[in-house]
Order: C-alpha cells, then sequence, then structure tokens
C-alpha cells in the first residue's frame, strides 16, 4: 500500500467529533424559515455554503461552480462561461449564461437532495410523472452534468444555434456570439436542434447528459479526443480529510461502466500544493475570477501545507533591550482593565476579551506573573459575563438552524452585523475561543472553571468549526469552502455576486484560536485538522487576497492595488463594507496582530506592497486615526524589517519612532501588543 493510501486509510478512520452533547446556551427561534428547499436534509442546515444562493430567497441568483457561472430556477438551470471585466476598483465575473436545460413537461420542486464536502446536488421532479432531473454540481468539473431520469431535455441557447451535429459519441453545438460546446451523454439519446435557439430529445432519456465549453475559441480538433476520454468519469460528491501535513480531497465518480479516470480543475493554490495527479501538458485555458485554472487527472487530491506551526507565541524572543519598553506597556494597560466594559456588541466585546488575553501571554513571556493574574482575572469575568447572560444581548442557540446568535440578532438581521443571519460567526466567536484557550492555557482548570464553562466554549467553537459529520447540534464546518480553501463570510443574505469574505485576517485567527483551545485541552485530533484549516485559509489569503502582481492572479490595474478589500464568489472590491478609505481596506486584511500572523503576511508581497500602503495611508497627507495608523505601521516594520539594506535599516527606525508616538490603540489592540511586535518583527 502507498504511502499516500495509508495516509488517506489514516484521516478516514481518525474520529474527528466535537465534545459538546448538549448545548447550554437558552433556546430561542429564528424568523428565518428553513423552507421546502432543505426539507430531505437533516437538522442542523448549513446557513454559509458555497451554494446556498440555488436556495435562499428566490432561489435564483447565479453561483460560481467553476469554471461556469450557474443559475437556477423552479423550472430549469443556465449554465456559460463568463470573462472578466477589470477595472481599478474591482473585477468582476460577467454573469454570461449559454445555455438553459429542462425538460418538455414542466418541472417544480426544486430541491437539495444531499450535499457533501465539495458538491451539492439538486433535483427538479416533472409534474405530471414520475421522471426528474439532478444536478450533482461540484467545483472544478469542466464538465457540467445533468441526470435524467423518464424525462425529455430541453435544451435553450441564449444566441442562435450557428451548426448542431451528431457526432460519435457527443454532440456539437456552435452558438452565435457564445462558441462551441460539446455535449456527451450516457444512455441512448436523440437530440434535434427546433428552432434557432432549440434542442430537444425525441424521446425520455435516463442517463447523464455532459456539457463542456471550448473556452477563448480554442480547437475542436485539437482538444475533443481529450474531453472525450474523459467525459465518462462523473464526479457526484467529495469529502475532505485531515492529516499530519496533508488535507485530502476524495472524489466520489458516479457507477457507470467504463468510466475511466477524473479530470478535474484546480486553482492555483491547488496546483501549487497538490501531489499524486498528473497535470495535462494540454488543455484549453480556462481562467476564472481566480486565475487560470490546472487540469488536473486523479480522483483524490493530497494537499501538502508544509508551512510551519505556530502555537500560544511566536518561535522568535522578545530580545531583552526591548522588555523594558514592554514591561512599562504592560503597566499602563493592566492598569485600565477596570474601565473595559462587557459591552453588549457581539464582536467588539469578543475584540476587547481577546486583547486582554494577548496580555496575559505577552506578560508570560517577559515574566510578569502579576500582571498575567490580573489579565487573566479580567478574561475570566467576560467570559463567563458571556456566558451567563450578564447582559441583555446575550448569547442563545437557535434551535431552527443549529447555531449560536446573539438575542438582538435574531430580532434584528441587522444587528451584530447579521449575526442572526449567521454572518461573520467564525469573526466574533473566534475571539471567544482564542480567549478561552489562553486562559485555559495559563491557569488550566483553576476553580473548575474549564470543567464548568467546557460546554459553552465547545458550543461557540464547533458553531463555526464543527468537524463532526455526524452532530447533531451543528453543521459542519459552517463557513468553509474546501475548494477555493478559505471561508464565506455571509449566511442568509443573497447578493448578485453570491458569497463574501472580506477580513482574510480574522478568518485565520478563528481558526487559529480553535487550533490553540484543542492544544490547550489536549485534543490532539482535533487539534492536528484545525492546524490545517488555518494553513488553508493562510495559503488562500496568500493567493487571493495579498495581491502580487506577478503570480498572476489579478491583472492591472486592479493588481495595482495589492490588496482585495472583499472577496465575492464572482467579484474582488478594493473596498471594505465600513468605508472606502486605504487604510480599511490594509487594515481589514491584517488585524488582529497575534502570532499567527506573521504566517499570514506573505513577507515578499508585504515589501512589494509597502510602498503602495505608506503612499495611500500613513504618506497620504490626509488624516488618519491612531487605531489605523498603528496597523500600517506594524505591517511596516515587518515588510521592511525583511530587506538588509541600509535605506531599510532607515525606515525599520523611522516606522518605529512613529509607533512609539502614537497615542491611542485599536478597541482591539493594545500598547502592549503593539510594542511586542514591534520588538519581534525586526527579528
Amino acid at each position: 500500500m502507498t504511502l499516500f493510501l495509508l495516509l488517506l486509510c489514516s484521516a478516514i478512520l481518525s474520529t474527528l467529533g466535537n465534545n459538546v452533547p448538549n448545548v447550554p446556551f437558552s433556546e430561542a427561534k429564528n424568523t428565518k424559515n428553513v423552507g421546502e428547499y432543505f426539507k430531505n436534509l437533516n437538522f442542523p442546515y448549513p446557513t454559509n455554503k458555497w451554494w446556498v444562493n440555488f436556495v435562499f430567497d428566490e432561489g435564483t441568483n447565479p453561483v460560481s461552480v467553476a469554471p461556469y457561472i450557474v443559475r437556477t430556477t423552479n423550472k430549469d438551470i443556465s449554465f456559460g462561461y463568463s470573462h472578466l471585466v477589470n477595472t481599478p476598483k474591482y473585477v468582476i465575473q460577467s454573469q454570461s449564461f449559454h445555455i438553459t436545460v429542462g425538460t418538455t413537461t414542466e418541472l417544480e420542486d426544486k430541491e437539495i437532495t444531499d450535499y457533501s464536502d465539495l458538491s451539492v446536488n439538486l433535483k427538479w421532479s416533472t409534474r405530471y410523472s414520475y421522471g426528474f432531473m439532478e444536478a450533482p454540481l461540484i467545483k472544478g468539473s469542466p464538465y457540467v452534468t445533468l441526470k435524467f431520469n423518464r424525462a425529455i431535455p430541453k435544451l435553450g441557447t441564449h444566441g442562435s444555434i450557428k451548426s448542431f451535429s451528431n457526432e460519435i459519441g457527443y454532440y456539437l453545438i456552435d452558438i452565435e456570439g457564445i462558441g462551441k460546446w460539446a455535449v456527451f451523454y450516457t444512455g441512448t439519446i436523440d437530440l434535434k436542434a427546433i428552432g434557432d435557439k432549440t434542442i430537444q430529445s425525441e424521446s425520455e432519456y435516463t442517463g447523464y447528459l455532459r456539457f463542456i465549453y471550448f473556452p477563448n475559441g480554442s480547437s475542436v480538433e485539437q482538444y475533443i479526443n481529450t474531453y472525450k476520454k474523459y467525459a465518462m468519469a462523473i464526479p457526484v460528491a467529495g469529502s475532505v480529510f485531515y492529516t499530519k501535513k496533508y488535507i485530502l480531497h476524495k472524489f466520489v465518480l458516479a457507477k457507470i461502466e467504463e468510466k475511466g479516470k477524473l479530470l478535474m480543475l484546480g486553482l492555483p493554490h491547488h496546483r501549487d500544493l497538490v501531489k499524486k495527479v498528473t497535470i495535462l501538458d494540454s488543455f484549453p485555458d480556462f481562467r476564472i475570477l481566480k486565475g487560470h485554472l490546472t487540469p488536473m487527472v486523479g480522483d483524490l487530491w493530497v494537499l501538502k501545507y508544509d508551512m510551519k506551526d505556530t502555537g500560544f507565541y511566536y518561535d522568535k524572543k522578545i530580545p531583552e533591550n526591548e522588555k523594558s519598553r514592554i514591561r512599562l506597556a504592560l503597566k499602563d494597560d493592566i492598569g485600565s482593565l477596570d474601565a473595559l466594559g462587557n459591552g453588549d456588541d457581539v464582536y467588539f466585546r469578543g475584540k476587547s476579551i481577546a486583547k486582554v488575553a494577548r496580555l496575559a501571554l505577552i506578560a508570560k513571556e517577559i515574566g510578569e506573573d502579576d500582571y498575567i493574574k490580573k489579565a487573566l482575572y479580567k478574561v475570566r469575568g467576560m467570559l463567563n459575563a458571556a456566558f451567563f447572560e450578564q447582559h441583555p444581548n446575550m448569547l442563545v442557540y437557535d434551535v431552527d438552524w443549529g447555531g449560536i446568535c446573539s438575542r438582538e440578532g435574531l430580532l434584528d438581521g441587522k444587528s451584530d452585523f447579521g449575526n442572526g443571519m449567521y454572518s461573520d460567526h467564525h469573526f466574533h466567536y473566534g475571539y471567544y475561543v482564542y480567549a478561552a484557550a489562553v486562559l485555559i492555557e495559563l491557569s488550566g482548570n483553576y476553580d473548575g472553571w474549564e470543567y464548568k464553562n467546557k460546554g459553552y466554549i465547545e458550543a461557540l467553537l464547533n458553531d463555526y468549526a464543527n468537524i463532526d459529520n455526524k452532530s447533531k447540534q451543528f453543521p459542519k464546518m459552517r463557513h468553509m469552502d474546501f475548494y477555493e480553501g478559505h471561508s464565506w463570510a455571509n449566511g442568509f443574505q443573497t447578493f448578485a455576486d453570491n458569497r463574501n469574505q472580506e477580513s482574510s485576517s480574522e478568518a485565520v485567527n478563528a481558526y487559529y484560536a480553535a487550533y490553540l483551545y484543542t492544544l490547550a485541552t489536549g485534543d490532539t485530533k482535533r487539534a492536528a485538522a484545525y492546524n490545517l484549516l488555518t494553513k488553508s485559509e493562510i495559503v488562500s489569503a496568500q493567493y487571493y487576497w495579498q495581491i502580487d502582481p506577478e503570480k498572476g492572479v489579478f491583472d492591472q490595474p486592479f493588481a495595482d492595488n495589492y490588496v482585495v478589500g472583499v472577496l465575492w464568489d464572482l467579484k474582488v472590491d478594493y473596498a471594505t463594507w465600513f468605508g472606502g478609505d486605504d487604510e480599511f481596506i490594509f487594515g481589514i486584511q491584517a488585524l488582529p496582530f497575534t502570532p499567527v500572523s506573521f504566517s499570514l503576511f506573505n513577507r515578499t508581497w508585504l515589501a512589494k506592497a509597502w510602498p503602495t500602503i505608506d503612499r495611500k495611508t500613513i504618506s497620504s497627507g490626509k488624516g488618519i486615526s491612531d487605531g489605523w495608523k498603528g496597523f500600517m505601521l506594524m505591517m511596516g516594520v515587518y515588510g521592511k524589517a525583511g530587506s538588509t539594506s541600509s535605506i531599510s535599516e532607515k525606515a525599520v527606525s523611522s516606522l518605529k519612532e512613529s509607533i512609539f508616538n502614537l497615542e491611542s490603540f485599536d478597541d482591539g489592540n493594545t500598547k502592549t501588543n503593539t510594542y511586542w511586535w514591534t520588538a519581534v518583527a525586526t527579528l
């Protein structure tokens, strides 16, 4: 048995369960009904997955199912291949639809019949018979796959049919203004063109149809044999496993004869991480928002995440000559803890708790035991207030969907950044889990605190990072898109550009918090998984948020920004949800600054980006608050310190001086943390 098969077997056999049998938070109901679309799924229900645009609201907003864009209604499915519109402020993947497929008998009752880590299955039933159409949609498949049972397929083209021919084993459609599609089939079917925009079968069909495009006018003669070779290996589901340094993607194929090997298309980060697949030397150039796709043959992707692990502390120690400055800052920050309230806003309360936990860790590094005790006492009190409903906006368990929400969030969808609509849960609860991890790491089961509060911590953790397929309280990995390698933040809200995520750095820190918590509690199996998920989020942030124009993911002029503010499924914006100021856009991809930030920031990228960051923010001449200015300076110190030139040494000294002159800090940051970063970032 090969090493990779052994790794796969080890991953499959590992039991990764959540450790909370009952959720201790009070129960509440959500104002959003689960609806008919989920009637075949079991509670708890997915809220943030990449495909929920197919079912939320009217269920007609588009979804990127790489390399295509897909839209559904209750009667049909449409798909096409998009082009990119690149501007200084955004890049958008155009909503170009080429073909719409339904049946001659009206379809109804679109529903989700199943989903997996890597796929979703949609089903439409015919109104007057037992026929149906299904769409097993899986990102990365160069074929759009539809399954029919006792139904008559009907295709509508979004341009006039220039030509339509029945070839050996496939049909070829040439659409005016669009290009050519090949249609492969598994059963016996006789498609005919009817008029200039309609193609349909002459009789009922049971089997698969697989549609594949020839992008950019690519040659049918050159690629049709490759398309034919892989057309019968049909992916219908996929699972993700974690083991050692690897995240494994195992694809499940439809059970048909002579299916051959699976062909999939990988994103740029897949290309650089994947092991044990065959890369095709010749294949049409499919490109989507996140770059050029790589053709890969094999039903097992082994993605190797080889970066170093980051625990509670950065691996570089604070220099002795820096400790006195940090000690004085720590004295000031600890002295102001009494004025730090619990607050009602779930997000900002979490940031406050986590920044106090950072004080405890830094105090540990410089040997200040009294300050450790004071910081942990404050963390314990703030967490108790959150857990035991000691404020009006308490956390509750949503019995309709299966998740932890704020009381105000459930009453008002706009409150707490959409918390009651399942937006930003990983951002919010990652701070609480981080603080709990630090408290347990530094004080153990003091007064039985860990034992008494384990249910609360595990509930918050599993709300956004449950890795148990069999959980009866929370859906699996609420935010994570395993194909993209990163999370999506928005929940029930639907948009024309589908899912989005603003702060890649807060997403990284959410999974980092999960890793630290399971380290502190000795849960080694889950810790290994969370460590890999942290690295996955980091790698995707470096590819798709931290823009290096030389990588070719995003082209100019947008690439000249060096950073993405909000990444959508079908668009990237140089902006934030709370404003377009440059310091907001760069800062939201950096905060909070913790030891894992040194892994998050690609230093080569930061060194290249720094002149642009500096020009647009610190040296711009506009007024910038000290909180955001501090983040810019912290990024600059790390970026410039990576160079050995005398010019960079002078620049670092100037940046450090500016840091030491700051008079205030972000509500999730402290003087102590800023000085700690400044001390170790220059090593």
